[in-house]
C-alpha cells in the first residue's frame, strides 16, 4: 500500500487521485515492486480493508476519549485523503 500510495503523485502529478492514475500505479506494482505477488490488486485491496478496520478503531478511541495522538479530524482528514486514492 504504501509503494501504491507514495507512486501515485509520481506517475500522475497534476492529478494523483484519478482513476486514470490509480489504473496505471495498480498495473505497475505488480511488474515492477512485487514481480511474485499472486493477486497484488487483491493485496492492495486487503491493505485498503486493514486500514479502514484500523480506522474505525481510532473513530472509537477518539470518541472515547482514549486517543491522546491526533484528533478525531485530523484522523477523519487523513482517512478522506487515503479513500481518495483508493
Amino acid at each position: 500500500m504504501k509503494h501504491y500510495l507514495d507512486e501515485l503523485p509520481n506517475s500522475h502529478p497534476t492529478d494523483p487521485t484519478s482513476a486514470e492514475a490509480r489504473e496505471d500505479v495498480k498495473r505497475k506494482g505488480p511488474k515492477e515492486w512485487f514481480p511474485y505477488a499472486l493477486d497484488f490488486a487483491g493485496d492492495l485491496e486487503r491493505a485498503f480493508t486493514l486500514w479502514d478496520a484500523l480506522y474505525m478503531g481510532l473513530k472509537v478511541a477518539c470518541e472515547e476519549g482514549l486517543s491522546t495522538g491526533r484528533s478525531a479530524g485530523e484522523w477523519a482528514a487523513i482517512d478522506a485523503w487515503v479513500q481518495a486514492r483508493r
